[in-house]
């Protein structure tokens, strides 16, 4: 609930107020703003970072618990 400069995080937020869910999830996401462009593309090692940062988050979350 603390992204900036997402247009699909807050679209997501506005929905999940609507449903009454808990807003308290973890998120990846980039403060950078973004380009209005008719093309929508990204560079290839973004979403795979990203899905690294995610997994690192799990697999700590994991440890921590156990």
């Amino acid at each position: 609930n603390k992204t900036i400069n997402d247009p699909l995080a807050k679209k997501l937020r506005n929905i999940l107020r609507e449903e009454n869910i808990n807003l308290n999830i973890p998120v990846v996401f980039s403060e950078e703003l973004p380009i209005k462009k008719d093309d929508i593309n990204s560079l290839v090692t973004v979403p795979s970072i990203a899905g690294i940062y995610i997994t690192s988050y799990i697999i700590n979350s994991v440890i921590t618990v156990s």
